[in-house]
């Protein structure tokens, strides 16, 4: 699902920068600003990151990649993800999504095509490390400070 992830949304992200309007462009930061808050109060910002990416879809006023992103996050959902993701750390890494996706929007708000994609495929590319690390410490236990489990 990341490998497919890696192939569309950046591209999704370039043709985004093209032609996505001021409200799309609005539409987009209030989706960030979402998850900004949320992980600010500390809570699940899976609803605003999904967002977030199926605005950037949306804009590009392709109804096809809209729904190729939407299917996506859809796969996302499915129970070995949300286990990977409790297991992988990504809820603890939600303020570097957060600058990883300010740096897309930014380039799109530039209408600069290599930047949004190179912003995006950067982002999910350490979505992809971060979820296929060998090192993770075993469910509901984390590492000490020389990095063994307590």
């Amino acid at each position: 699902m990341i490998a497919a992830r890696l192939l569309i949304e950046p591209e999704v992200a370039f043709a985004a920068a093209g032609c996505a309007t001021a409200d799309d462009l609005a539409s987009i930061a209030e989706a960030l600003d979402r998850m900004r808050e949320g992980v600010d109060a500390g809570q699940d910002v899976r609803a605003a990151d999904r967002l977030f990416h199926a605005r950037i879809a949306r804009a590009t006023g392709n109804s096809v990649l809209a729904s190729m992103v939407d299917r996506l996050w859809d796969e996302s959902g499915e129970p070995i993800f949300d286990g990977l993701s409790r297991r992988s750390g990504l809820p603890e890494n939600h303020r570097a999504s957060l600058a990883e996706h300010a740096r897309i929007l930014d380039a799109l708000g530039r209408r600069d095509g290599p930047a949004a994609r190179d912003a995006m495929r950067g982002h999910l590319a350490g979505v992809q490390r971060i979820m296929l690390a060998e090192d993770w410490p075993a469910p509901g236990r984390q590492p000490d400070n020389q990095g063994e489990e307590t």
